[in-house]
């Protein structure tokens, strides 16, 4: 590894997109336009490039401006175009980049974004004179051999994860359903209150402990069940928040126990994909309520939720799954 100067072996250009007032997404017809964000790696919308606007390919490109921009660095394998707080970063030796190789760059450009910060951008001469470590070979050139060994050692030990085989145009459409409005206890009955469980009298173990939390699958630790425990446990229920990050809601397949903070809902029928479905209609009316506000057992049961249903008017829990069947992802569920 050797310490290196960007501009001796690449060149650099600011993007020339002037303004993205207007711009709207074409979809797979359009190009890439990337901006000065720290997300969906540099922009997310296609759009149909303008006269002048040069378009890219295979290249590295890292935000020279913006909060959460500026230094940031990601590669661009598609066609692209790019604002001005994009500088775009290609080899000097004309070599056409693969993956592999720009994730390696990518990588190493980023590791000195903390050198750069609001009044002191990431000029075009900053960045020729920032130095980052890469691999040369015995003649003195960028050697992408080992870039591209390095990256393949770290992608097999990262687990793969399996891939979805249902596609979004063969989902189901939800539009073509009557639906009505019923109370959360005409669906799941009356809510059970959780209890409340002192953290000096938890002893650490493996039940899933549900709090008032947005994250975690409202998880907020792991106790041990005894006979002393207050009997606050469930297994196949929703989760609803009345305290806290009130109103979100979670599928437990799993025994949990529940705290004082929340309310579980028994399922009306016993089924992943439809209790998935019923979670997100009830977080769905989270908005309503906040700080001084709370989800207690009584508004709980009056809570209003919408569901698909049948002919005879009630929900349509056959519709329901095999809607969410048919969803991207639902299949590795």
């Amino acid at each position: 590894m050797t310490k290196i100067r960007v501009g001796d072996f690449f060149k650099v250009k600011r993007g020339n997109v002037k303004s993205l007032t207007g711009r709207q997404s074409v979809g797979k017809t359009g190009v890439r336009l990337i901006s000065a964000t720290g997300f969906n790696n540099g922009g997310e919308i296609s759009v149909k490039p303008k006269q002048g606007e040069t378009i890219y390919e295979n290249k590295l490109a890292i935000g020279n401006n913006g909060s959460v921009g500026l230094g940031k660095a990601f590669f661009h394998p598609y066609r692209f175009i790019a604002t001005s707080d994009v500088t775009i970063i290609s080899p000097k030796d004309g070599h056409n980049l693969n993956l592999d190789e720009g994730l390696y760059l990518a990588t190493s450009l980023e590791q000195q974004r903390t050198k750069f910060a609001y009044g002191f951008k990431l000029s075009n001469e900053r960045l020729k004179n920032l130095i980052i470590n890469l691999p040369l070979d015995s003649t003195g050139e960028l050697d992408w051999i080992k870039m591209g060994e390095k990256i393949n050692s770290v992608k097999s030990g990262i687990h793969q994860f399996p891939v979805t085989k249902n596609r979004m145009k063969d989902s189901i459409s939800l539009n073509k359903k009557k639906w009505k409005q019923f109370t959360i206890e005409k669906v799941f009955g009356s809510p059970e209150s959780g209890k409340d469980y002192p953290q000096y009298l938890r002893i650490e173990g493996l039940t899933p402990f549900i709090g008032s939390s947005s994250q975690n699958n409202g998880i907020t630790g792991f106790i041990n069940l005894t006979d002393n425990s207050p009997k606050s446990f469930g297994k196949n229920v929703i989760s609803v928040n009345r305290n806290g990050s009130v109103g979100y809601s979670f599928y437990h397949p799993y025994l949990a126990f529940f705290s004082g903070d929340t309310r579980y809902l028994k399922l009306p029928i016993q089924d992943k994909y439809v209790a998935l479905f019923l979670t997100t209609v009830i977080m769905q009316q989270k908005a309503q309520f906040g700080y001084g506000f709370k989800l207690g057992t009584n508004r709980l049961k009056e809570l209003h939720i919408n569901l698909p249903v049948n002919e005879m008017g009630k929900p349509d829990w056959k519709f329901i799954k095999k809607y969410m069947e048919s969803l991207p992802n639902a299949d590795l569920i």
